[in-house]
């Protein structure tokens, strides 16, 4: 049996609900896709930090801060929210210069700090992915299927990167299955939903989403490099 130990550097704290089971998950598949079986890994996600940069703390100085704290693990997955950007200019602006600032530290005290980084980038924000599984949705929010398809869902998940703004689509289908939640309720209700959706959420069809196969793509070449997936 071998060990796959992951870490998570998220923007926000619904995403740190949402994502961690969906790496692993997605890990667990690469690697069954592969040959291997269930009795031959152990998949581990224990680190999950959320922090947003500020005017004195710049986004690499807090990708470099997590990396330092997760030396030994094999994998930190940093999360980044596309936005209006396209991947690589997301790339480009939020990943590539933490990156450098984790390969620097680690040139000079390899063992110190995580130096494998894999990206993940929701176009445009996670909550879009969210969207890709209306079955998934339906139960995690206890409704029937034909209430979703009401509320403004793409009808395809190939198309929920189109969205122009995931989280209000979101917003607005918790307010139409709870209208009187009070604000404490409601947001109760959202962090349930964030963290059983990661649960709930079928692979396959979060499969569609383009930017959710970019990962697969950047998860299995950090597997590779680590020599868990041979080439």
């Amino acid at each position: 049996m071998f060990a796959v130990t992951l870490a998570l550097y998220a923007e926000g704290s619904t995403d740190g609900a949402f994502l961690p089971e969906i790496i692993l998950q997605t890990t667990e598949e690469i690697l069954l896709d592969l040959g291997y079986s269930h009795s031959e890994m152990n998949i581990e996600l224990p680190y999950c930090r959320w922090e947003k940069p500020t005017d004195t703390v710049k986004r690499d100085e807090c990708i470099l801060r997590v990396a330092q704290e997760t030396p030994g693990y094999d994998i930190l997955i940093i999360h980044s929210d596309g936005d209006d950007r396209g991947y690589e200019q997301t790339i480009a602006e939020l990943f590539q210069p933490g990156q450098e600032s984790v390969l620097k530290v680690a040139r000079d005290r390899r063992n110190e700090v995580c130096e494998h980084l894999v990206p993940i980038i929701p176009v445009r924000m996670t909550e879009a992915w969210m969207l890709a599984d209306p079955d998934a949705l339906c139960r995690v929010l206890d409704i029937e299927i034909k209430k979703v398809s009401t509320l403004g869902i793409p009808p395809k998940a190939k198309l929920v990167e189109k969205e122009p703004n995931p989280k209000t689509t979101l917003n607005h289908i918790i307010n139409r299955v709870y209208p009187s939640a009070s604000t404490s309720k409601w947001q109760g209700l959202k962090n349930d939903l964030y963290e059983g959706l990661g649960s709930e959420i079928s692979l396959k069809r979060l499969s569609e989403v383009p930017s959710y196969q970019q990962f697969v793509q950047d998860m299995t070449a950090a597997l590779q490099r680590l020599h868990f997936i041979q080439k």
